[in-house]
């Protein structure tokens, strides 16, 4: 299976052991500062740069006791630009998806607002009828089953609404 990382070690002309394409990659600032600051609790929040800046080089040949040319330096450097491109574009990618999943969520919750206020809206305005309703009873302008008729309700029901 290809990968950026192997196609990268092809690119760079590196063909030797495994075990020495790790510590070359192990040895870059770079490369390390790619690794910690996606594993590592103390560099979240790192920018690449600052994490970089973090590591000694000197440290690092001691560890390792491989020495770093400017060459080597420079083609581990593009190979880290480019993971840390592939890593911006899929955090882009991450982003974009919560940003549908949040506006999803957002939209089915204006949509039950929505329906709880029309809900609300048509309790008030048929409680508002049977009101104005009752009135015209109470001023002997409409009788009781005429009312309960427009009011949608029995005679019985709309007696009980009036208080009767």
């Amino acid at each position: 299976m290809r990968t950026y990382l192997s196609d990268g070690i092809e690119s760079a002309g590196i063909y030797a052991q495994y075990d020495g394409h790790v510590k070359r990659l192990l040895k870059d600032r770079n490369v390390l500062a790619c690794i910690l600051t996606g594993t590592v609790k103390e560099f979240q929040g790192y920018s690449m740069k600052e994490a970089a800046d973090c590591i000694e080089k000197e440290m690092m040949e001691e560890r390792y006791g491989l020495p770093m040319s400017a060459e080597m330096e420079s083609e581990v450097s593009d190979m880290c630009n480019l993971s840390y491109g592939i890593a911006e574009a899929a955090a882009a990618e991450a982003r974009e998806k919560a940003r549908a999943e949040v506006t999803a969520e957002m939209v089915a919750k204006y949509e039950k607002i929505l329906e709880k206020t029309v809900a609300e809206k048509e309790n008030a305005i048929a409680e508002n009828t049977i009101n104005i309703l009752a009135s015209l009873v109470r001023d002997h302008l409409l009788d009781v089953p005429e009312a309960a008729k427009r009011a949608g309700l029995s005679v019985s029901e709309f007696n009980k609404r009036m208080g009767h």
